[in-house]
């Protein structure tokens, strides 16, 4: 039986061994090994004897001495626990005192640290040496307008470019050229100046396409523009090449347009091959007048971004302040989480420590389990009576005081504390 199983505080019985009465007229169900094992050994102790009192008195002493082993057995292994668990303890307590002031503390105050700044920050920003001597007002402001010039050129070069090369009437160019040999439209086969109000001429889905198509490379820009902030450079690659691709594919859809207008009207004889297109000026014109531009645009917008942030020195120490709050928040809860671990673990040591503690205070006797194993030994003790057929009754009562009697002398001896 373990100790931990015994009853807390003063057992059944304690002050009158009459409860022994109620132990032997218990109805066991199903024994126990160790129950199963005294009570037939009570029967076989009292069949040696022919059930004698005095060879009862002896069997008695003999369990009581048992238990007291057992009980000094115990002790010692509990005592061994009750280091091990003390010494594992040691380690935990020290590092609940390093996570508490070293980790948690340190990263609270350098949150209050940072608050105190906050708030500090706009009426004394000297302190913190937030002049800003990298920005420049007047280079804000040139970068500004170049971007907004450079946005302009790019949606109106793009209006008209994406109107040469898939909404332009090739007869009609045709026609003019027969008729009246204006050479002009050659040239605005390449860059239509008046792309915006054919558009709007010829109706259905071509303006809203002529004009919206500009967007779709300023959206690539700004996209490249934000892969290189976030040092994404696979991204930024392959935004950028998709760029190229598509103003190439532009500028090579005009160069054969022209061809073509020029090989019917007999401006050029030669049939138009794909490998005339990279010795053809006009395809480069389109490529540079388009993407270079288009790579300065981004460039400059990356100026402006940075000019921009540089523009506002207090609120991006803040900023910065709060995105450092943030993290050490973070970083607190998890050093919380490993405390906590820690704690519940020492609690469950300290709480083990307690019990084992306990169970060593019993130093005499554990009685709820002595008084058992007394009452199931005299089980069977009785039950070799019972089949003698010979003053059975009166002899079980001898037996049964007997054994009151001498768990009252045990009961004398104890300490209040083994109680």
């Amino acid at each position: 039986m373990d100790i931990f199983t015994s009853s807390k505080g003063k057992a059944p019985g304690v002050d009158s061994p009459d409860n022994l009465d109620e132990l032997l007229a218990a109805t066991d169900s199903k024994l126990g090994t160790d129950e199963a094992a005294l009570r037939n050994r009570g029967f076989q102790a009292a069949g040696k004897s022919d059930a004698a009192p005095q060879a009862l008195t002896v069997n008695l002493t003999m369990l009581h001495q048992e238990h007291v082993s057992r009980l000094g057995t115990r002790a010692a292994e509990y005592r061994g626990k009750i280091a091990e668990l003390t010494e594992a303890n040691e380690p935990l307590i020290r590092q609940v005192a390093l996570i508490e002031n070293e980790e948690i503390q340190s990263r609270q105050e350098q949150i209050q640290q940072l608050k105190d700044e906050i708030d500090e920050i706009p009426g004394n920003p000297k302190k913190y040496e937030l002049e800003n001597d990298e920005f420049s007002q007047f280079e804000f402001a040139i970068s500004s307008l170049f971007l907004i010039f450079l946005t302009l050129y790019l949606i109106v070069f793009y209006v008209s470019t994406s109107y040469s090369a898939f909404f332009r009437n090739a007869a009609q160019d045709l026609q003019a050229l027969q008729q009246n040999g204006d050479m002009s439209v050659l040239f605005s086969n390449v860059f239509d100046p008046k792309a915006f109000l054919h558009a709007r001429e010829q109706g259905g889905l071509t303006l809203p396409l002529v004009l919206l198509i500009p967007f779709v490379f300023l959206s690539l820009g700004y996209m490249i523009h934000k892969a290189f902030q976030r040092k994404n450079m696979l991204m930024a690659t392959a935004l950028t090449l998709g760029a190229f691709g598509f103003d190439a594919l532009l500028a090579g859809k005009i160069t054969y347009n022209l061809y073509d207008l020029k090989l019917k009207t007999g401006v050029a004889t030669e049939p138009w091959h794909t490998s005339q297109l990279l010795s053809d000026i006009d395809f480069w014109i389109v490529l540079a007048a388009g993407f270079l531009v288009y790579i300065l645009w981004g460039l400059m917008v990356n100026s402006v971004a940075e000019q921009a942030k540089n523009s506002q020195p207090i609120q991006a120490a803040i900023r910065r302040r709060k995105r450092k709050i943030d993290q050490l928040t973070a970083e607190i809860q998890q050093w919380r989480e490993k405390l906590e671990e820690l704690r519940t673990k020492l609690d469950a040591n300290l709480a083990l420590i307690k019990k084992l503690e306990s169970s060593l205070s019993q130093k005499t006797i554990m009685w709820s389990e002595f008084e058992g194993e007394i009452a199931q030994f005299t089980k069977g003790w009785l039950e070799f009576i019972s089949g003698t057929q010979m003053r059975v009754k009166e002899r079980q009562d001898e037996a049964t005081d007997l054994v009151k009697e001498y768990l009252q002398q045990v009961q004398k001896q104890l300490k209040p504390s083994a109680l």
